[in-house]
């Protein structure tokens, strides 16, 4: 049998001490009506028991803009508990839950619970409950085991304090880079630069790999039991990086180093990714440049492409969207997050895929071929 959850149960005051205590209405008093509704406070959250067997992603929203701007970037920050991996990402845009999915599904594999068992705790935006809609239908396609959602109350999210102090944490390092990026680039960065979504995922691969927990251990050597490789560079500082060749083996006598920035590692190949006036690029080998030549304004050109666009296509002019914190807002993302209706007395048995061909990419042909519940 469990034990039920003690509540503080108020004494019953003598007559004196209500007469007194009418007087000043000082202390607070639990068992004193008025002090209650005047004064009380909302209840704390306190930590449960549960010990962290299943993995457990937690996951927020977070906006950071300049003062005074109605220009915001709307960020996605996620966190796994039991071993401490952190993401950090711009949006898109805030409620195109697609990208932010398949990011987070990328998340989820590097931290080795993409398919096991997983708790999932967010609040109740309506974007971050589509995006995870949609997390749970990649998950179901690649054969997961199981997905369970807690929602956080809402207007409380100091209910989920666990994602809240991480997104305090990545606001700071952010903040930092940014300062440190200014004084040596001597600019002040707009919020539409691409170099954002470059320098937030960044500060997520280097909180999961630099930052040391109460154990000793950071959330890499959680999750792999290794010390991660650390590069001794810069984000953003200039750099010679090696480019693949074209044309075949006969095409050597082109140079395959050329400049670039330093924009960060992809956490599940190692490998370093490099921007230039083209695009964005991952490649293995990357060369510093001398400190005279490491930090010119020319590197802020050098971003020619963001994560969900890595380069520019049939000319088409890459520009960051950013969120603008109007009066509309929160009802254009609540009409963006509604799903269209889809009938549900129209039934496509096996038989009939068998018939007519499966088709690729599709979840319920998957799940078909899989075994796996009815997508």
């Amino acid at each position: 049998m469990r034990r039920t959850e003690r509540k503080q149960d108020p004494r019953e005051p003598s007559a004196e001490e209500r007469l007194e205590h009418e007087k000043t209405h000082l202390p607070f008093r639990s068992w004193f009506r008025h002090c209650v509704r005047g004064r009380g406070k909302e209840e704390a959250c306190r930590k449960g028991t549960r010990s962290y067997d299943t993995a457990e992603v937690h996951m927020g929203f977070v906006f950071m803009g300049d003062e005074g701007s109605e220009k915001t970037l709307a960020m996605l920050v996620a966190r796994e508990r039991s071993r401490g991996m952190t993401l950090s990402t711009v949006a898109p845009r805030k409620s195109s839950g697609e990208w932010l999915a398949k990011r987070v599904m990328a998340f989820m594999r590097e931290a080795g619970c993409e398919v096991e068992a997983v708790v999932m705790k967010t609040d109740n935006e309506p974007a971050l409950v589509k995006v995870v809609e949609e997390v749970g239908r990649l998950r179901a396609a690649k054969g997961g085991r199981g997905l369970v959602v807690e929602n956080s109350p809402v207007h409380s999210s100091k209910s989920n304090g666990y994602i809240e102090r991480s997104v305090q944490g990545v606001q700071g390092m952010i903040r930092t880079w940014r300062s440190n990026l200014e004084e040596k680039w001597g600019v002040k960065l707009d919020a539409e630069h691409r170099i954002w979504p470059w320098l937030v995922e960044w500060i997520g691969w280097l909180v999961s790999r630099a930052e040391v927990g109460a154990d000793g251990r950071t959330g890499y050597e959680r999750c792999k039991g290794k010390i991660a490789r650390l590069l001794g560079m810069e984000f953003g500082e200039g750099v010679m990086w090696k480019r693949r060749r074209q044309g075949g083996p006969l095409g050597k006598l082109s140079c395959m180093c050329e400049d670039g920035i330093y924009l960060g590692v992809k956490g599940t190949t190692g490998e370093m990714i490099v921007g230039d006036r083209k695009g964005v690029w991952r490649t293995r080998t990357v060369r510093r440049k001398t400190l005279a030549e490491r930090w010119t304004r020319e590197n802020l050109e050098m971003v020619g492409g963001v994560p969900w666009q890595m380069e520019e296509v049939d000319g088409e002019d890459l520009k960051l969207e950013v969120t603008v914190m109007d009066k509309d807002y929160r009802e254009r993302v609540r009409e963006e997050a509604v799903e269209e209706t889809v009938p549900r007395r129209m039934f496509i048995y096996k038989r009939d895929v068998e018939e007519h061909g499966y088709t690729t990419r599709c979840p319920g042909c998957v799940s078909i071929l899989r075994g796996t519940a009815r997508q």
